[in-house]
C-alpha cells in the first residue's frame, strides 16, 4: 500500500481480544466488534499525524487510542494524544523514528478487539524520491526448535534516506499458531521468531524511505531432527480474587523421549487496564511460577516448554474478580417446547448471588425464528424473576437472562422450541336410538358432534347393518354429507346408522340404532249388543281387532261414532273413545270391550261404527281397513220427556274488569216429566239482551249428577272476562245447547245477566 502522506508510514497490526470480553453463545449469532486502526502514516517532524479508526465494525463502539513503541528520547505521553477517546486521534512527533499506535474498540455486550498501526517521522526526505530496495536475507533451513534470526540489513535506499522495516509472515505451514507478533523485534531491521511446526515459513519484510516502499520475501525451512516432541500442560483454567497471588502449575507437562523440559510462562493476553510484563512472573522459567494479578479480568497464561529439540505450548486462563464479591449465577431455566397458542413461561428464579446480595432480572429476545414480530415489550414483566410471552410462530426463541448484584452482572440463555400445536380430535354424536314405523321418513342428527379446536366438521353418513330383507344402500340416505341426513326405511327392524365426523386432520365414529316396526290394524268386526236401546242407555260394544303388520302395538286409541251413513269417519258425532291397555302382538286377532252410554238423540236406525288410531299414530301400512260398522234401534222409552229451563242467571260481581275472573249462578229447572241424568251448560256475552249459540262463547261445561224432573238446581261456573271493550254487557247462560236432548220446550233454555266492564 502507498503511503498517504510523503515521509510517513503506518502499519496496521491486529491482536486478539482479550477473552474475558467475549460472550460465546453471543459470537453464534451477533459478531463481535472488529477493530481497525486503520491506514500506516507518514510525515516529516513536525507535522500533525491524524489516524483514522472509523473503519472498526460492531454495535454502540467505545474507542481507547494509546501509544505502544516509540522512539528512544521521545517524551510524548498518552496526554499528547488528542482525541484518544474516539475513532480519529492526532498527535504530533517530537523526535525522528516509529511512533506504534494501539487501538481498543469495545461493543455493549462487553466484547473487544485490537488493532495497531504505526508512523514514522523524519527531518529529511530524498532529493528525488526514488524508492529503498528490500533485501529479507537468504531462505534458510533450521532445525524445529531452533530460533530464526532475521536480518533485513541488506536493504538500501538511493538517496542514503533513513528506512523503516516491517516483518510479517506471508505464508505459514500447515498446524502453525504463530502470528505476527510472535516475530520479536518485527519493527525493527533485525528480527527473530520460534517456528512452532515442521514446513515452510514465508517471511516478508517491508521497507519504507518516506517517500517510496519496497517488499521482499524469504524462506525458511523447518524441519526434524527426530526427536518426540514434549507435550505442555499448563493446568485446570482458575478463578481467584483481585489481590490473592495466581500459582501457576506446568509440571503435568512431559516428554515421551523422557528429556529433560525446561520451562517458560508468559502472558499471551490481559485484561484491559492490566500494565504487568513478563518480568512479573515470579519463576517464569520454571514449573511452578506466579504472578501478582493487578486488573479484573481474565489473564491468559502460555506455558512453553522445551526438550532441547523440540517446544511445546499450552494455555490457561486465569479470571480474576472483584474483590470481595462473587459473580451471581444467572439460571433461566431448562430448555423447553411449547405448542403455538400457548403461553411460554421462563422461570429464573433459581438465580442467586453466592454472596447473598440482592439480584435484580431482565429478560431479552437473544434470537427471534424467522416471521416473529415479537420485541422486549411483548414480555409479561421483562424484570420479574419468572416471566410469560405468547409466541406468534413456529421456531427456536433464544432468550438472555441478565442478573445483576449491584457490582457484576451474569447472563445465561434459554431456548423455547415453538411446534404446531396437536389437533383436537372431533368427537362424533349421532344422537339417541330412535323407533319409527315402515312408511314414515328417519331423521338423522349428527349436530351434537364438537370438536375441541373449533375446526369445521364435515359428515358422512352410512348403514352399518341392515335388518334381513333390505335392499337400501348409502346412497338412499338423503343428506348423507351433512350433519342432518334422513332415509325411508323399505322393510321393519333395525338399521344401524354409523356416522363419521372430520375435521380435516382426524375422524371420529358414532352408531344410532333406528328400529323400524310394521303396522297394520284392520277393524274386522263389531257388535253393539241389543238392537234395540234408548237415549241414556248403557250399551256394551265388542271389537274384532286385527294387528296384520309385523310388529307388536303397545297401545292405540279407539274413537266410537254413530251416524245415519253406513260409514263411519271422524266427522260423525263421538259417542265414546279411549285407548287399549295392553299390547297387541304381530298377527294377532283381539276381541276389545267399549262400554259406551247411547247419546239423547231422536227415535231411528242409527250405525254405530269404531274407528282405530283416528290420530293416525302409528303410520299404517294401510288405513283403509280402521274402521267397522253396526246398527242399533234407537226408541224413546215410554212416557220419558224432557224439559229444561233457565230460571236464572247471575253475575256475583256486577262492574269488573276485562279479564277478571267471575263467578256466574245459573238457576235451571227440570220441567219433567224424566230426569237428566246430565247436560251441558255454556256462558255466552252479548251487546243485546237476547242470548243465542251464535253469540260470542265464554266458558261451558257439563253437569255431573242427575238432575230430577220438577226441581230447580243453582249451578256455579267461574269464567274470566273476555277482552272487551268498556260498557254495558249481556253474559248468558244456555242449556243443552247442542240438543243433545229432544225437549218438549226449547224456546226457555237460556238467561241473562248484564255486566259493566270497564278496560284498564
Amino acid at each position: 500500500m502507498r503511503a498517504a502522506m510523503p515521509g510517513v508510514l503506518a502499519l496496521i497490526v491486529l491482536t486478539a481480544c482479550s477473552p474475558d470480553a467475549v460472550e460465546p453463545l453471543d459470537a453464534l449469532s451477533t459478531p463481535g466488534p472488529v477493530a481497525d486502526a486503520g491506514f500506516r502514516v507518514t510525515g516529516p517532524l513536525g507535522d500533525t499525524f491524524r489516524f483514522d479508526g472509523s473503519d472498526s465494525t460492531g454495535e454502540a463502539l467505545t474507542w481507547a487510542w494509546s501509544f505502544g513503541a516509540m522512539p528512544d528520547h521521545s517524551q510524548l505521553t498518552e496526554d499528547d494524544l488528542l482525541g484518544a477517546d474516539g475513532p480519529a486521534p492526532a498527535f504530533i512527533p517530537d523526535v525522528s523514528g516509529q511512533f506504534e499506535l494501539v487501538l481498543r474498540v469495545c461493543d455493549d455486550e462487553g466484547r473487544c478487539d485490537v488493532d495497531s498501526t504505526f508512523a514514522m517521522s523524519t527531518d529529511g526526505r530524498a532529493a528525488s524520491g526514488a524508492a529503498p530496495i528490500a533485501d529479507p536475507g537468504a531462505a534458510q533451513s533450521v532445525i524445529l526448535g531452533d530460533t530464526v534470526q532475521l536480518d533485513g540489513s541488506g536493504s538500501t535506499d538511493p538517496e542514503g534516506d533513513t528506512l523503516g522495516y516491517v516483518w510479517s509472515f506471508k505464508t505459514l505451514p500447515s498446524g502453525s499458531g504463530l502470528t505476527n507478533n510472535d516475530i520479536t523485534r518485527r519493527f525493527r531491521v533485525d528480527a527473530s521468531f520460534q517456528p512452532d511446526v515442521v514446513g515452510d515459513y514465508v517471511i516478508k519484510l517491508y521497507v519504507e524511505d518516506g517517500t517510496g516502499f519496497d517488499q521482499a520475501n524469504t524462506t525458511v525451512t523447518v524441519g526434524s531432527a527426530g526427536n518426540t516432541a514434549p507435550v505442555a500442560d499448563a493446568g485446570a483454567d482458575q478463578t481467584v480474587t483481585l489481590g490473592a497471588t495466581v500459582s501457576l502449575d506446568a509440571s503435568g507437562s512431559s516428554d515421551a523421549d523422557g528429556d529433560p523440559l525446561t520451562y517458560k510462562w508468559a502472558f499471551n493476553n490481559l485484561p484491559s487496564g492490566s500494565g504487568l510484563a513478563n518480568g512479573d512472573i515470579a519463576g517464569r522459567f520454571t514449573a511452578n511460577a506466579s504472578f501478582q494479578p493487578d486488573a479484573v479480568g481474565t489473564f491468559t497464561m502460555k506455558a512453553v516448554v522445551d526438550d532441547g529439540a523440540d517446544v511445546d505450548r499450552d494455555y490457561v486462563d486465569v479470571v480474576v474478580e472483584p474483590a470481595g464479591n462473587n459473580p451471581p449465577v444467572a439460571d433461566p431455566g431448562a430448555d423447553q417446547t411449547v405448542t403455538l397458542g400457548s403461553t411460554a413461561t421462563i422461570d429464573g428464579s433459581a438465580s442467586y448471588d453466592p454472596d447473598g446480595d440482592a439480584i435484580t432480572y431482565k429478560w431479552a429476545f437473544y434470537t427471534l425464528p424467522s416471521g416473529s414480530a415479537l420485541t422486549n415489550n411483548d414480555f409479561a414483566d421483562r424484570f420479574a424473576a419468572s416471566t410469560t410471552f405468547d409466541p406468534d410462530v413456529e421456531g427456536d426463541f433464544v432468550l438472555k437472562l441478565v442478573v445483576d448484584d449491584g457490582t457484576e452482572v451474569t447472563r445465561a440463555f434459554t431456548t423455547v422450541t415453538v411446534t404446531a400445536p396437536a389437533n383436537g380430535a372431533p368427537v362424533a354424536d349421532a344422537g339417541p336410538d330412535q323407533s319409527s314405523a315402515l312408511g314414515q321418513t328417519v331423521s338423522l342428527d349428527g349436530t351434537g358432534s364438537t370438536d375441541p379446536d373449533g375446526d369445521p366438521l364435515s359428515y358422512r353418513w352410512a348403514f352399518n347393518s341392515l335388518p334381513a330383507g333390505s335392499t337400501l344402500t348409502n346412497g338412499d340416505i338423503a343428506g348423507r354429507y351433512t350433519a342432518t341426513g334422513g332415509f325411508d326405511p323399505d322393510v321393519a327392524g333395525d338399521y344401524e346408522m354409523k356416522l363419521v365426523v372430520e375435521d380435516g386432520a382426524e375422524i371420529d365414529r358414532d352408531y344410532v340404532t333406528i328400529t323400524v316396526d310394521a303396522y297394520d290394524l284392520e277393524a274386522t268386526a263389531v257388535d253393539a249388543g241389543p238392537y234395540s236401546v234408548s237415549p241414556g242407555d248403557i250399551v256394551i260394544y265388542s271389537l274384532t281387532v286385527a294387528n296384520n303388520g309385523s310388529s307388536t302395538i303397545e297401545s292405540f286409541d279407539v274413537d266410537l261414532y254413530y251416524s245415519t251413513n253406513t260409514i263411519i269417519s271422524e266427522t260423525d258425532d263421538l259417542i265414546c273413545s279411549g285407548s287399549t291397555s295392553y299390547s297387541h302382538g304381530a298377527g294377532v286377532t283381539v276381541t276389545y270391550t267399549a262400554v259406551c252410554e247411547v247419546p239423547a238423540i231422536a227415535d231411528g236406525t242409527y250405525y254405530f261404527g269404531v274407528l282405530l288410531d283416528p290420530e293416525d299414530a302409528l303410520f299404517e301400512t294401510d288405513e283403509t281397513n280402521n274402521t267397522a260398522v253396526d246398527s242399533l234401534d234407537v226408541t224413546l222409552a215410554s212416557g220419558m220427556s224432557w224439559d229444561l229451563e233457565v230460571t236464572g242467571a247471575y253475575a256475583i260481581d256486577y262492574d269488573v274488569t276485562a279479564t277478571d275472573s267471575v263467578t256466574y249462578e245459573v238457576d235451571v229447572t227440570n220441567n219433567g216429566p224424566s230426569d237428566i241424568s246430565y247436560f251441558d251448560i255454556d256462558l255466552f256475552y252479548s251487546a243485546d239482551t237476547t242470548i243465542e249459540i251464535t253469540d260470542e262463547y265464554i266458558c261451558g261445561g257439563t253437569t255431573t249428577a242427575s238432575h230430577p224432573a220438577f226441581t230447580t238446581l243453582t249451578y256455579t261456573l267461574t269464567c274470566a272476562v273476555p277482552s272487551i271493550s268498556s260498557g254495558s254487557w249481556t253474559f248468558g247462560a244456555m242449556v243443552d245447547a247442542v240438543d243433545h236432548y229432544v225437549e218438549t220446550d226449547e224456546t226457555n233454555n237460556s238467561g241473562y245477566d248484564v255486566l259493566t266492564v270497564t278496560v284498564n
